[in-house]
């Protein structure tokens, strides 16, 4: 089964083609914006490291994914979900789907007079679910045309930043600030940048102080802001991140233990071995039988 990119652009039809593609504003490969897919077989998706935030919007078919730990969530017609960035997520698209992706490196406000951080107020009364959520009927009617324009082929940078805005705008008007909260949940913090910025990094850093120092921290002011944004400490999340991607690299059977062993600085199997029972209650063996069964089942 071939597995589906997520930022690539359809075949288009629109009138005077030639102006189109050769104007300098013109995307060939979407980084931020809209991709329109129209899935024909079933194809599976697989990302190691998302290198942008994404949202998913179901418009035909059916899409099963997995994000980080979460367990895997299946969406259909009129669904829509959040996939932040540097996550690693699997899943696949069943036969005869369609969906468009929104792409996006961060967002600050949802409209003029609200940002994001605002709803950092509903978060700390709420723990996170990863699922999936109703599109309101207002955002079906503008996807609706948002696909028309795409298939066409409309990919003028323009286009896109002025749809992007509008999608903003829409979700403030239609949705709840809970609702929006509880969507929105893995980007909204009382310093956005802060948490940006350290989403960014982390994949580069192995150590706590190596982190504080790539962002610029002193090391005490770090933990200090690491907490008040994450509400637990540096050393225990990126112990969690570790654990995810150890845990998305045993899915695959052909990447072996001693690839793994190097990539993440064990010093040994044994040293590797403990980690597992310690993460995961399991040897790395018995965990990755156990991630085949799932993937197996998809």
């Amino acid at each position: 089964m071939r597995v589906l990119a997520l930022n690539n652009v359809d075949v288009m039809n629109l009138l005077y083609v030639d102006e189109h593609v050769s104007c300098s504003h013109y995307l060939t490969d979407i980084k931020s914006g809209f991709s329109l897919k129209h899935i024909e077989e079933a194809v599976d998706i697989a990302s190691e490291r998302l290198t942008s935030n994404y949202i998913i919007f179901v418009l035909e078919g059916s899409v099963s994914i997995a994000c980080n730990e979460n367990t895997l969530q299946s969406m259909t017609k009129g669904e829509m979900i959040l996939l932040s960035k540097s996550s690693h997520v699997y899943g696949k698209v069943d036969a005869k789907s369609k969906f468009i992706v929104f792409m996006f490196d961060h967002i600050s406000h949802l409209c003029n007079k609200y940002s994001l951080q605002n709803l950092s107020a509903y978060t700390e009364q709420m723990t996170y679910t990863f699922k999936p959520f109703a599109i309101v009927p207002p955002i079906l009617k503008f996807l609706d045309m948002l696909s028309d324009c795409l298939e066409d082929g409309l990919n003028c940078t323009y286009y896109h930043e002025i749809k992007s805005s509008e999608i903003l705008l829409l979700y403030r008007a239609y949705y709840a600030k809970e609702e929006l909260a509880a969507f929105f949940y893995p980007l909204v913090g009382n310093s956005i940048d802060f948490k940006t910025s350290v989403m960014t990094k982390y994949r580069d850093a192995k150590t706590v102080e190596e982190l504080a120092m790539l962002l610029g921290y002193g090391l005490s002011n770090f933990k200090k802001k690491f907490k008040e944004e994450f509400d637990e400490s540096a050393y225990q999340w990126m112990l969690k991140q570790k654990s995810k991607h150890i845990q998305y690299k045993l899915s695959f059977a052909d990447v072996d233990f001693a690839s793994i062993i190097d990539e993440f600085g064990f010093s040994s199997p044994a040293h590797f071995n403990r980690f597992c029972k310690t993460q995961y209650g399991k040897t790395p063996s018995e965990l990755r039988k156990t991630l085949k069964c799932k993937i197996d089942t998809l």
